[in-house]
């Protein structure tokens, strides 16, 4: 099924006696750090490794107000990504809720790549009626195509009153490619949403011969076809809709609604730019080649077994032992070894006091009775000096320990290590920090 090429007026959203807003975002993605500034979705700092499991979060949320002809009846929701960087392996949207289903009825379809250019210049101009759909990602795939997209719609069964607020949300799972020769791209993804009012629905009812219906157990907006059953009357129905004409701003964000996307722009894996108009018409997703992580934990126990939380300083109990164990982590192994930098910090509170003490390797004995400043012993115990650790531990360079002071009083220790494999999990450290007098 392809929508005909005799194109129509389009609207990315409309504003009414009201309030409308539209949302999409990357969820399961990790966030990045630029200047001790957390990076998040509002900030066009996402990144993932090639393999990660991600969704993309859509919400369109409308407060119908004022006369009954600004009521809400029925919604097309077209999400985009391109599949250069993600498997052909895409779930079915999940309404996540937001009080509309009892109102109405959703369905959903998966949108082909069209031929020629596929960009965000093209996925930026694309219109709904632009596509060819189908009813799931395997009929997609028989027929040839390569998924780009999702559709889902929503049609009003029932009257929707006025006077209250509602949200449409819908998540997608989508997994980035199992292939690293992606790593150092962004992928965008970008929303767009044609809505109708009652006004809109009406029009196009009596256009049919149809009867226009106003009570709380049927309602006009039913007649607006589907773009997968009926492409040329979704066309109709478009035309019908006054021409795209926006009737009045009352909307919080209608000047992102009619904004094309600009992806985030990094330079040498650091955010730069771009990511506008924020999350109102899209999100970036930057692919890195590994995430470095740390598990740290009080290696002190209670009597109990857990780990120890509270310390009774007038009972000798003025030592803290704890445990590092910083990794690099990937989803896909390398073919040829890569190696980076990891650099761990680890902040104290100010009435904490570093003992210049921790080592890398060696095991670790705990107090007898438990709960008290344990022991390290082992010939594989490294001080965490500048030194290539060798050995057991291969090439990797520890350097040594900074201890500074933040704006705060609270001390930092800066852990440095050189020459790390991708996916490689460093030596477990230990150290000691004890409560100031």
């Amino acid at each position: 099924m392809q929508v005909g090429e005799d194109k129509c007026t389009y609207r990315n959203g409309l504003s009414i006696n009201g309030a409308i807003a539209t949302y999409l975002n990357y969820n399961g993605a990790y966030s990045t750090e630029v200047d001790g500034v957390i990076m998040g979705a509002n900030s066009g700092g996402l990144v993932a490794l090639p393999g990660k499991d991600v969704s993309v979060y859509s919400r369109f949320v409308v407060s119908p107000a004022g006369f009954t002809e600004n009521n809400f009846y029925a919604l097309d929701t077209l999400v985009l990504f391109d599949p250069d960087g993600f498997e052909q392996q895409i779930g079915q949207p999940e309404y996540k809720g937001g009080s509309i289903e009892k109102y109405g009825t959703f369905a959903y379809y998966y949108a082909a790549k069209p031929e020629g250019t596929y960009d965000i210049d093209r996925m930026n101009t694309l219109k709904i009626e632009d596509l060819e759909y189908y009813e799931s990602v395997e009929q997609l795939h028989a027929a040839g195509k390569t998924c780009c997209g999702y559709l889902i719609e929503f049609r009003a069964t029932k009257f929707i009153r006025i006077g209250a607020s509602y949200n449409i949300d819908f998540s997608t799972k989508l997994k980035v490619k199992e292939d690293n020769s992606i790593v150092g791209n962004v992928y965008p993804v970008v929303i767009k949403n044609t809505a109708w009012w009652k006004s809109d629905t009406d029009k196009y009812a009596v256009s049919l011969g149809k009867t226009i219906v106003n009570n709380e157990n049927e309602t006009t907006g039913q007649y607006i076809p589907s773009i997968y059953e009926d492409p040329d009357g979704f066309v109709a129905a478009i035309r019908k809709m006054e021409d795209g004409v926006v009737k009045e701003k009352y909307a919080s964000y209608d000047s992102y609604m009619y904004s094309a996307y600009t992806p985030a722009k990094y330079e040498n894996g650091v955010y730069v730019s771009g990511h506008l108009p924020k999350l109102y018409t899209g999100d970036s997703l930057y692919i890195f080649p590994c995430i470095s992580e740390t598990r740290n934990l009080v290696e002190i126990r209670e009597t109990t077994g857990y780990t120890k939380k509270n310390f009774d300083l007038d009972n000798g109990q003025n030592i803290v032992d704890f445990k590092l164990t910083p990794f690099v982590k990937t989803l896909v192994p390398y073919a040829d070894e890569q190696h980076t930098t990891v650099t761990m910090t680890y902040t104290l509170p100010e009435d904490l006091v570093y003992n210049n003490d921790a080592v890398i390797g060696g095991i670790y004995t705990a107090s007898s009775p438990w709960g008290y400043h344990g022991t390290m012993s082992s010939d594989e115990t490294h001080p965490m000096t500048d030194l290539n650790t060798g050995g057991a531990f291969g090439d990797i360079n520890c350097k040594r320990v900074q201890v500074t002071k933040d704006d705060d009083g609270n001390t930092v220790l800066t852990f440095v290590f050189e020459n790390v494999p991708y996916g490689k999990e460093l030596s477990t450290m230990f150290g000691e920090i004890r409560f100031s007098a």
